[in-house]
């Protein structure tokens, strides 16, 4: 025991060795939202949401391209335009045997043109069409007219994500802002209980002062000298575990806040009673929950998903049309440019698009299903933290009044030890129930900050708190237990 003492000691005295750096809980908010991680990443996912919103948008326009290729053929295509089997002896022959077998020519005078055309068809004369190595690099371009809404419903869908992710980068600070009224909150009451620790310890020298000359003077026994003394120790012990918890609770706000400092925090505890009707809070969860209308937005997700489903099933029109940059060895034959209409129609693929479109109709119907159950469980946690703020501020007025009922007793029993009549045990018990019911008041006043934090997240209300903590009383609960 008596190490964990000196190690609680030196814990304590390093600490509080540290420069303490003052700060609200309006600062703290702000240096928790720019130092916590998880919100700087929604805040990349929210640039990435922002770029798919333009890659969504320029579907409208029409796509350009530059496409390219080389092909090597068995052989030049080329066509006989002299020869044996060339073009002019083909539709020479086929002339004359036409002529021949309508009676226009003799065979006499058809065997004198075939004379006159011999020597023509020893000569070798041909043209080539393309030779065997070609290549050509176009400029494409392709401008949708009709895709069934696919591009709208692309543009529906970026829509929807960014939105989404706005809503989680909401839960995350709201999140926050509850952890922050937690951990924050959670260091003034460990202030407040190591302040109320302290008064003990003072009282309890004062009571082993007050004892000590009563000894002297022969009004008490030196076993009430030894009781105070043992009394002493233990509210020594007690400051020293209230310390630590001090101690790690803000360690715990530090590493929340990114930093390594100490620091003290400065606002007070406070109570608002004007607490609204139930309904309020359950209506703005309804709206500006972020969980609920993340639920929302994922419904219109998978809504948009039946259309694009749907839009699989209609026809695709574009304009297409390309034009020959850099064609070597290209044919003149072949046109530089060209411009046309295209079209797809689905006919057939093994039923694929109807079973992904009914796939979509089932999705959605389980997602609203999801959504509905969300309603009701947002709509049931709203309620329960709702009373438990109700019962929270029960719990103060019950709390003040026990406060002030053992601060008179104390002060009562106190005058009765100094006059003789009330023995130290009794003493004792009283501060106890004294120092009991400081601590009570105060844990029920953070638990009151705590309870309506959680009501307010819930509500999609969170930065309300604000409101309520500046039209509230705020508390300033002496530490000291006598006057």
């Amino acid at each position: 025991m008596r190490r964990i003492v000196i190690l609680l000691t030196l814990i304590c005295t390093i600490y509080c060795a540290k420069a303490q750096q003052s700060i609200t809980f309006d600062q703290a908010v702000a240096m928790a939202y720019e130092a916590n991680l998880t919100l700087k990443g929604a805040e990349y996912d929210m640039l990435v949401a922002d770029y798919e919103k333009r890659v969504a948008e320029g579907l409208y326009f029409p796509q350009i391209e530059i496409v390219g290729g080389y092909m090597l053929m068995q052989r030049d295509a080329k066509i006989d335009i002299l020869g044996d089997n060339g073009v002019a002896n083909n539709i020479a022959n086929t002339l004359i045997n036409s002529g021949i077998s309508s009676g226009i020519l003799t065979p006499d005078i058809a065997q004198a043109i075939d004379g006159i055309l011999a020597p023509l068809n020893s000569i070798d004369l041909s043209y080539i069409l393309q030779k065997r190595s070609v290549g050509v690099t176009a400029a494409k371009l392709t401008m949708p007219i009709y895709v069934g809404g696919k591009i709208r419903a692309a543009n529906r869908v970026a829509d929807i994500e960014r939105s989404v992710v706005e809503r989680q980068m909401a839960t995350i600070e709201n999140h926050l802002y509850t952890t922050l009224v937690e951990q924050y909150y959670g260091v003034v009451v460990l202030q407040y209980a190591v302040g109320v620790r302290m008064s003990v310890v003072d009282a309890v020298k004062q009571h082993l002062s007050d004892a000590i000359a009563m000894e002297e003077a022969g009004e008490v026994a030196h076993s009430v000298v030894l009781g105070v003394e043992y009394r002493l120790a233990e509210v020594k012990q007690e400051l020293l575990a209230e310390q630590h918890r001090l101690y790690m609770a803000k360690r715990l706000l530090c590493s929340t806040l990114n930093i390594d400092y100490d620091i003290n925090a400065v606002d007070r505890l406070f109570i608002d009673r004007a607490i609204l009707s139930l309904d309020y809070y359950t209506d703005n969860a309804l709206y500006l929950n972020p969980i609920l209308a993340e639920a929302n937005l994922s419904l219109e997700l998978v809504e948009e998903g039946v259309k694009v489903a749907q839009s699989e099933l209609l026809p695709e029109v574009a304009v297409i049309g390309a034009v020959s940059l850099y064609s070597p060895n290209l044919s003149e034959l072949v046109p530089r440019w060209a411009i046309g209409v295209e079209a797809s129609i689905p006919l057939f693929n093994g039923l694929k698009n109807v079973n992904d479109l009914n796939a979509a109709k089932a999705r959605a119907l389980g997602v609203a299903t999801k959504v509905e159950k969300a309603k009701s469980d947002i709509v049931l946690l709203v309620e329960n933290e709702y009373y438990n703020v109700i019962n929270a501020l029960e719990e103060i007025t019950t709390a003040e009044v026990s406060m002030r009922l053992a601060d008179s007793y104390y002060h009562s029993a106190e005058d009765g030890f100094k006059a003789g009549v009330v023995p130290y045990s009794e003493l004792m018990d009283v501060q106890v129930n004294l120092s009991a019911s400081k601590l009570s008041y105060i844990n029920s006043v953070y638990n009151y900050s705590l309870s309506l934090a959680r009501l307010l997240e819930a509500s999609g209300l969170s930065s309300t708190l604000i409101e309520y903590r500046d039209n509230g009383a705020p508390i300033d609960i002496e530490y000291s237990l006598f006057r």
